[in-house]
């Protein structure tokens, strides 16, 4: 969706609230035991979140709240 927004085929409405941020958590073993596949998923996982979260629009209005 955030290239729909990017590349103008969707709007944003209601530009002066801004969305509340959803942490995203990977639960698994102590970082010790982390399987080399667990260690690829969280790799992977922070990649594309880091890639997601700098393609987002900045906010140029206050926040609302």
């Amino acid at each position: 969706m955030s290239e729909d927004v990017r590349t103008g085929c969707l709007v944003p409405l209601l530009e002066q609230f801004e969305g509340e941020s959803t942490p995203l958590h990977l639960v698994c073993p102590h970082r010790k035991q982390f399987s080399p596949a667990v260690q690829q998923l969280h790799r992977l996982l922070r990649q594309r979140c880091d890639t997601l979260a700098g393609n987002l629009p900045t906010a140029t209005a206050p926040r609302a709240h």
